[in-house]
């Protein structure tokens, strides 16, 4: 099969790896769907044990193209056609800033969660283990 996106072969390695192609067996099956559209660290090809999949479902009643969601760049068509990409105006890319700034949209667990993920890329950094989990692996 060809790589559906630049940075597959990089996503392929990641532990998300099999979770991700779960999903997209789900919504080829679909008929409700149109669609399935990949952003942040997988779409950039910086994916780490810590990296969340960031996916917008087309045709749900959450992201249909009226419902206000635009598209941060990179954005990755996994499943449907290309063509998904032009349903969405876009956005540049959501800077960490602009995630902490709205500390009232945020749930206090996944702020934890995301100051977890901070402090450990940060230590393997330090340790010389950049893109690995909270064991070094």
């Amino acid at each position: 099969m060809p790589s559906r996106w630049p940075h597959e072969g990089t996503a392929r390695g990641a532990r998300q790896w099999p979770t991700l192609e779960r999903l997209i067996e789900r919504v080829e099956a679909s008929p409700a769907l149109d669609g399935m559209i990949l952003l942040g660290s997988f779409a950039r090809g910086k994916v780490d044990a810590l990296s969340d999949l960031d996916l917008v479902l087309v045709e749900c009643l959450l992201a249909t193209p009226s419902s206000g969601v635009r598209l941060a760049e990179p954005a990755a068509v996994l499943v449907g056609d290309r063509e998904l990409l032009d349903r969405f105006p876009r956005r540049p890319p959501v800077t960490r800033a602009e995630m902490t700034a709205h500390p009232l949209d945020v749930h206090p667990v996944e702020r934890a969660h995301d100051q977890l993920k901070e402090a450990v890329r940060r230590a393997n950094l330090n340790r010389g283990l950049e893109g690995r989990g909270p064991r070094g692996r």
